[in-house]
């Protein structure tokens, strides 16, 4: 939990939104601007030490903000901090799941001819498992009321044939397929479903990249309700974007051969 002890009742006539993957890029700016807007904010990652920082950030805004630690590829830990939400914030009305899929291990693993199971196993508890205990932790509640909002973050391997990211593309072709079929079966009642395929670097400053500028599209979505996904694409090499966002985030990675 935050450092800051409030009272659950003075939280629980705000709406809430919960990041799951928060990091300070992102997932820091979508909470803001959903906050700015007075929504509560859950996030939920696996250091508490970072998560803390991003809370006092918030904090600083005047957003209400807290930290709930989960691995968001188990599913004990994971249902742990949604029971902990709503404990602190009584109802969640928008789930963001952004968790970032970055390499372990050998970089080599990634190119489709010496994928291994531990691999994919990796990715797919993480990116398509933690996805659905999400989803399935704030449905029933937003059914009942017939209101609510999923947004499920794709990169740009979900669209496009990118063979050294293997791994990462089936996984998020399915969390893209995942959301794209939550939005046609939850359309006429009540709950939208969306995805946002980001294509580009998030960087701060950039055109397109910028977290804030990006956190920007996720609110309109969700005060519009009329498309099922966003694609934020600048056209580049897509292979070669990859490669400088691995160099980025302080990644040692070439390219597998």
């Amino acid at each position: 939990m935050s450092r800051k002890a409030v009272g659950p009742n003075k939280y629980m006539l705000a709406k809430t939104l919960v990041v799951v993957g928060a990091g300070p890029g992102l997932g820091l700016e979508i909470a803001r601007r959903f906050g700015r807007e007075g929504f509560n904010i859950a996030l939920i990652a696996r250091r508490l030490e970072s998560l803390n920082g991003l809370v006092s950030r918030l904090s600083e805004d005047g957003i209400r903000a807290e930290s709930f630690v989960a691995d968001i590829g188990d599913e004990t830990t994971l249902k742990s901090a949604f029971a902990g939400i709503r404990q602190r914030f009584g109802r969640i009305d928008v789930l963001e799941f952004s968790p970032v899929p970055s390499p372990e291990g050998n970089a080599d693993k990634y190119s489709p001819l010496t994928l291994d199971r531990t691999t994919m196993d990796r990715l797919h508890r993480v990116q398509i498992l933690g996805a659905v205990t999400c989803v399935q932790e704030i449905l029933p509640e937003m059914l009942e009321r017939g209101d609510g909002a999923i947004f499920l973050t794709t990169s740009g391997s979900a669209l496009h044939v990118m063979p050294v990211y293997t791994p990462v593309g089936i996984v998020m072709a399915g969390l893209r397929s995942y959301a794209l079929c939550l939005n046609e079966v939850l359309a006429q009642k009540g709950v939208y479903a969306a995805t946002v395929c980001i294509g580009v670097l998030i960087r701060r400053g950039d055109p397109l990249g910028d977290p804030a500028r990006i956190a920007d599209v996720y609110f309109n979505m969700y005060n519009s309700r009329n498309r099922a996904e966003q694609i934020i694409y600048a056209g580049d090499d897509l292979n070669a974007l990859h490669d400088r966002d691995m160099v980025q985030r302080g990644v040692a990675w070439e390219r597998p051969q």
